[in-house]
C-alpha cells in the first residue's frame, strides 16, 4: 500500500502541479522493507527447510520462487521513472509536458462542420 501512495503522490504532483516529490521521497523507506522482504523469502525458500520441503511440495516451492523473482522486479521498476526524470533532466521533463497536443483526424472533422 504505501507504494500505491507513493504512485498517488507521483501523479498527484505532475497532474495536478501540487509539488509533494519531498513527501515521495519521504515515503521512499519502503524500498528498505522491500529489499528486507527479499532477501527473508529468500532465505526461506532456499535455505535448509525450504530444500526440503521443495520436492515434496514442488507447486508451493516454485511459487514462491516465482514471487520472489515478481518481487525483486517490482522493487526497481518502482523507481524507474525517477531515474529517469534524472537523466532527461528538468527541461526534457518540461518540453514533454508543455508540447502541445496533435489533433487526430477525427477532431478535424469535426470542427470542420
Amino acid at each position: 500500500m504505501i507504494e500505491w501512495n507513493r504512485a498517488a503522490l507521483h501523479f498527484f504532483s505532475a497532474l495536478v502541479e501540487v509539488n509533494m516529490i519531498k513527501l515521495y521521497y519521504a515515503a521512499s523507506f519502503n524500498v528498505l522493507f522491500g529489499f528486507i522482504t527479499c532477501f527473508f523469502a529468500l532465505g526461506v525458500r532456499y535455505g535448509e527447510e525450504g530444500k526440503l520441503c521443495a520436492p515434496v511440495q514442488e507447486s508451493r516451492a516454485a511459487f514462491l520462487s516465482l514471487h520472489i523473482l515478481f518481487l525483486i522486479l517490482y522493487i526497481f521498476t518502482c523507481f524507474h521513472h525517477v531515474l529517469i526524470f534524472r537523466l532527461m533532466g528538468e527541461k526534457w521533463c518540461h518540453e514533454t509536458i508543455n508540447e502541445p497536443e496533435e489533433m487526430d483526424d477525427d477532431s478535424e472533422e469535426e470542427e470542420d462542420d
